[in-house]
């Protein structure tokens, strides 16, 4: 999972453009959006969020365009979706 994870990382840094996946579930954390998209397109990143009540991992391959995304949802999509959670990115300054 660490090398996962790094890898991701690695690939989010390589990226400029970003997707951010956000839910309308609720108990779902999404955080202040607005605000990371912010960040990340002070960084010179390209933003595109997707708001769904339900993710379906298969429509994402839709977005061939993006490079990499990240997660404010659930922090278990991790698990099946190549992503990084919002939290992830703490790490690195973004």
């Amino acid at each position: 999972l660490r090398k996962k994870r790094k890898g991701q990382l690695i690939k989010f840094l390589a990226s400029k453009k970003i997707g951010v996946l956000v839910t309308t579930k609720p108990g779902q954390k999404q955080g202040d959006v607005e605000e990371l998209r912010s960040r990340l397109e002070k960084k010179g990143k390209e933003v595109y969020v997707l708001l769904a009540d339900e993710i379906n991992f298969a429509s994402l391959e839709d977005f061939n365009f993006i490079e990499a995304w990240v997660n404010t949802a659930c922090p278990r999509i991790v698990e099946d979706f190549k992503s990084l959670n919002v939290s992830d990115l703490e790490e690195i300054g973004y």
